[in-house]
């Protein structure tokens, strides 16, 4: 009886110390140094937080996946930010102006917003509906499934 009781209690502990990630704001930078507040608890959508770098091939094409996975279907249910992990600004921009990246793109600079949700490896996704961080590649498919539990129907072509 007592081992259950310490099982659900450290359970219980770890599914609160993950609804916690998300309960303060998200401070990150627009491709123009410009600060930008991402309140997850008051944001009327589900957040997707889609952590990534230029350096890293299965995180450029990922973003390429949900450039094209995520369309105006979702934009009212879901918001997928694409949050480049410490590189410079201007390597940035040019990357995105270059491979014409259509999702948000914001910066998390020093990387403390990505160390503050527990991310280990790249790519990594902190998915909100779930209150969970999901590290290593998604294919086109699993954008889809993931992207519906978050509340869209994305387009998958």
């Amino acid at each position: 009886m007592q081992k259950t009781a310490a099982l659900a209690f450290c359970i219980a502990a770890l599914l609160l110390a993950q609804l916690a990630l998300g309960a303060e704001p998200v401070e990150l930078h627009t491709l123009d140094g410009a600060p930008k507040r991402i309140d997850l608890a008051t944001e009327p959508r589900s957040v997707v937080l889609h952590f990534w770098s230029t350096w890293c091939p299965p995180c450029v094409d990922e973003l390429a996946v949900l450039d094209r996975v995520v369309d105006g279907r979702c934009a009212e249910s879901v918001r997928v930010i694409a949050v480049n992990v410490a590189e410079s600004q201007d390597l940035v921009r040019r990357f995105v102006s270059e491979h014409g990246v259509r999702t948000e793109v914001l910066m998390d600079r020093h990387g403390a917003i990505f160390r503050r949700f527990r991310g280990n490896s790249l790519p990594a996704n902190y998915v909100q509906a779930t209150s969970s961080m999901l590290s290593g590649a998604r294919t086109e498919q699993a954008w889809g499934d993931l992207l519906q539990l978050a509340g869209c129907a994305p387009h998958i072509r």
